[in-house]
This record gives structure tokens, C-alpha cells and sequence, in this order.
């Protein structure tokens, strides 16, 4: 599986909201605060709905590091 593939799997896994607070926060580098002026939320609800989404990253990372090492079996 190539990186951009995976990539875009585990965008398209999350909420059209968790991408967005992503794209601001992390692609254009804006705070919690301007994140959360540009969405018409608070910064409380930008810091929770990032931490859910890397939370889902995380987790989808692991199942497929998981799947890998299962079909691939120990070095």
C-alpha cells in the first residue's frame, strides 16, 4: 500500500469536520483560536475534535501496522 493511499484512507475515515480542523491546524499552521473563528466554534471544540481525530488516526495506524505484521509474519 503506497503512503498517499493510505493517507487518503485515513483522511476519508474521519469527519468532514475532523479533516477540516486538521487542514487548518496542522497544513496551515493556524492556532485553536483562529481555527475555531474560521469554523464558527469554540477553541475548546477545536482541541477536542483534533484530539478525537489523531485518536482515529492513531488507531487506524495500528490496526493496519497489526494487519501488516500478521500477513507478513515476524522478522
Amino acid at each position: 500500500m503506497t503512503t498517499d493511499h493510505t493517507t487518503t484512507q485515513l483522511l476519508e475515515s474521519l469527519s468532514a469536520e475532523q479533516r477540516e480542523v486538521l487542514r487548518l491546524r496542522i497544513v496551515y499552521r493556524l492556532s485553536a483560536e483562529q481555527t475555531a473563528l474560521a469554523l464558527g466554534i469554540s477553541p475548546a471544540s477545536v482541541r477536542v475534535i483534533q484530539h478525537h481525530a489523531l485518536d482515529a488516526v492513531r488507531a487506524l495506524l495500528s490496526h493496519q501496522e497489526q494487519a501488516g505484521w500478521a500477513a507478513s509474519g515476524p522478522s
